[in-house]
């Protein structure tokens, strides 16, 4: 009769990549660092990230891009907690391939 189901499907069925991504909050910016490797082993060799404002483009580096926003840029969404004390941010990575030499993220080793 309806519902969900017991397990969740595969990652691919849900159109989620596995690649490796580290939050940081602080006080008043979120960091999110995405490793390059792990985007090459999912087929982007060359890909653009932006947060949900694609204004908030990634800085790469030889390992890993990088987005960094204030708390209420980036089209953040703020969720406030049920204590009504804690506030949930939340934004989500976009990434597209792009051509070789294509825009989409500053980086820093150039």
């Amino acid at each position: 009769p309806g519902g969900f189901p017991i397990f969740p499907p595969d990652l691919e069925e849900r159109n989620v990549l596995d690649i490796g991504v580290h939050v940081k909050c602080e006080d008043k910016r979120m960091v999110v660092s995405v490793d390059k490797e792990s985007l090459k082993a999912n087929g982007f060799t060359n890909a653009s990230l932006t947060l949900q404002d694609p204004e908030c483009k990634a800085v790469a580096n030889a390992t890993h891009y990088t987005l960094e926003t204030p708390l209420t840029g980036c089209k953040t969404t703020m969720l406030p907690m049920s204590d009504n004390v804690k506030v949930l941010h939340i934004n989500n990575v976009i990434i597209n391939p792009v051509e070789a030499g294509g825009g989409g993220l500053v980086d820093e080793d150039q």
